[in-house]
């Protein structure tokens, strides 16, 4: 997502197997990565039911806060 909007909505994530994050309803497992495009830094969680990605651009990466808890809470509500 950017701009508000998704690049790829039909690309879906794979799951990579993991045990310990298989989820048996949607948002019940997810998984967190930071990525760099076009100058910016994002924080994109994905949801292991359905590999769908949600993505917050970020305006820190300092702070611990600022990288992971505030945007999470952005992209659940």
């Amino acid at each position: 997502m950017l701009g508000g909007r998704l690049c790829h909505p039909e690309v879906r994530l794979l799951h990579h197997g993991c045990p310990e994050a298989t989820a048996s309803r949607p948002m019940q497992a997810v998984g967190l990565d930071l990525f760099h495009a076009r100058g910016r830094n994002y924080l994109v969680m994905v949801d292991q039911y359905s590999g769908y990605p949600l993505v917050q651009c970020l305006s820190s990466t300092t702070a611990a806060g600022d990288v992971c808890i505030g945007p999470c809470k952005k992209l659940l509500h």
